[in-house]
C-alpha cells in the first residue's frame, strides 16, 4: 500500500498542473521516498514538541 501511494503521489507530482496548483495554495511539493518521509515526519515531531516544552504548553 506504501509503494502503491508513493507511487501514485510522485506520478501526481510530475504533473504541472498538479505541481502549479500545490504551489498556488502554497505548498512546496518535493516527493521523498517512505523512508525519507518518515524520517522528516519524525524530526519535526522532535522539534514541536521541544518548542511545546521550552514554552510550556500542554496537551488538552
Amino acid at each position: 500500500i506504501i509503494k502503491r501511494l508513493h507511487d501514485e503521489v510522485v506520478k501526481a507530482l510530475a504533473n504541472p498542473e498538479v505541481k502549479d496548483r500545490m504551489t498556488k495554495l502554497g505548498a512546496d511539493p518535493f516527493p521523498m521516498t517512505p523512508d525519507a518521509f518518515n524520517a522528516f515526519i519524525r524530526t519535526e515531531m522532535d522539534s514541536a514538541a521541544r518548542i511545546a516544552k521550552a514554552a510550556n504548553l500542554k496537551a488538552q
